[in-house]
């Protein structure tokens, strides 16, 4: 159990800091739409984001593209997303509030994420986070992404913080791997995209919350609350 949360906190992006996942399920059903196919559901896209962008194309065409066809598709996904970027993509409920109070409190925060950055600067940038975050760490900032610990230990160089006094928040198995390969504490954000078959109990985490809000009273009175997974 925690006792307190620490001066940085690093969030995962998609499905933890942010939801995104009405862009992407706009993005890939405009190319379903084209080619006259089923489309898919958002709470099937949900389940998908963390896994990639060419593992929801893969999932919205049943595994059925040949090589030399998914290449194509997936460039074409990545070219519609683009220009979806931003448009409905907005923080969790309650999260607005927790940057507030994390900053009031003297803390600072930061992401880091396997989105490549030429993804993540521009969402940030339109949302207004982007000078807010003390680092923003993409999947392209390092030479190896989540589940391994670079892309965090770099988050903790460029903030100028050891990695006892960071938490990471992330809604995927491989943020908290990532995170325990690195030493860190960390935080299940099981209100985000998280696959209803996993078990992140099991997954080694420091606590588990289920909205956003559950982090106000950590960081009013350094207690970090529990939730029951």
């Amino acid at each position: 159990m925690l006792e307190k949360l620490p001066p940085a906190i690093l969030f995962d992006l998609d499905g933890t800091l942010i939801d995104t996942a009405p862009e992407f399920l706009t993005a890939i059903n405009s190319l379903l739409h084209k080619d006259d196919l089923p489309l898919m559901s958002l709470e099937s896209v949900r389940t998908l984001i963390s896994k990639g962008s060419k593992a929801l194309v893969n999932k919205a065409y049943d595994d059925k593209l040949e090589p030399y066809q998914f290449d194509s598709y997936h460039v074409d996904f990545l070219t519609k997303y683009n220009e979806v970027l931003g448009s409905t993509a907005h923080l969790f409920q309650g999260m607005s509030n927790v940057l507030d109070i994390i900053e009031t409190s003297g803390r600072i925060w930061g992401v880091v994420t396997n989105k490549p950055s030429e993804f993540t600067n521009p969402l940030l940038k339109k949302l207004n986070l982007y000078n807010r975050a003390a680092c923003v760490i993409s999947g392209d900032t390092t030479q190896h992404p989540k589940p391994h610990p670079a892309p965090l230990l770099k988050a903790c160089s460029v903030i100028n913080q050891r990695v006892k006094e960071c938490i990471y928040i992330g809604d995927d198995e491989r943020d908290i791997r990532s995170a325990n390969a690195a030493n860190m504490q960390s935080i299940i954000a099981l209100y985000g995209y998280k696959d209803i078959d996993q078990h992140p109990e099991k997954w080694g985490a420091s606590a588990m919350i289920r909205d956003p809000r559950d982090l106000i009273p950590a960081l009013k009175t350094d207690a970090l609350p529990t939730t029951e997974g």
